[in-house]
């Protein structure tokens, strides 16, 4: 199968995905009262900034994923699918957050919510990687083969890190939002075994 064809799909949908995070910004009918307004659209930026920082990380080692990948198949076209069904969903997450937010009311549920999607995506990248992982031009290339394992053990921490996050939310969902926050900060830092791999 055409590995440009599933890389193009999956760009499609992280397009998708960053595009409906800014379908809930409107402009006010009224640039009357802006002082008013735009302090007031906190909790939807907030609530955007960490999706796009999440999207963004997804995107990213997606990428880095499938610079490496030799064949395609069709279990990692589903899982791939699977993925990317996360992906497009999230924004729907990050809208109940940001309404519980600005509305204060139903914040534990908004942010066991949220938890539970990002939860639920790194389970389906975890297993597109590891996966992927049989089907890589890494033959014969030891020193690529550790950096793999290694990224597959950094990054195995994440679904358990996620849900232990996510229960946080009934007990204190602004503590759940700022270990989002952090784990997605700690997995834009690159690890010591992510190194670049030589061609």
């Amino acid at each position: 199968m055409d590995r440009s064809r599933i890389e193009a799909f999956s760009d499609g949908v992280f397009a998708f995905a960053f595009t409906l995070l800014i379908v809930d910004f409107h402009a006010p009918e009224s640039t009357a009262d802006l002082r008013t307004y735009l302090p007031s659209l906190w909790p939807q930026l907030l609530a955007s900034c960490i999706s796009f920082l999440l999207i963004g990380l997804i995107w990213a080692n997606h990428r880095a994923m499938f610079l490496h990948i030799r064949n395609i198949d069709r279990m990692t076209m589903f899982l791939n699918v699977l993925l990317m069904a996360d992906v497009a969903f999230l924004p729907f997450p990050t809208s109940v957050l940001a309404k519980a937010i600005g509305e204060k009311q139903g914040l534990t549920e908004a942010a066991f919510l949220y938890g539970l999607v990002l939860t639920i995506g790194g389970i389906f990248f975890n297993a597109l990687w590891l996966y992927a992982g049989a089907h890589l031009e890494l033959a014969g290339k030891e020193a690529a083969k550790r950096h793999w394992r290694g990224i597959a053990i950094r990054f195995g921490v994440g679904p358990p890190a996620y849900l232990l996050s996510t229960l946080c939310a009934l007990w204190s969902p602004w503590l759940s939002i700022a270990l989002y926050i952090a784990l997605i900060i700690y997995f834009w830092m690159p690890g010591r075994s992510e190194q670049r791999i030589e061609a």
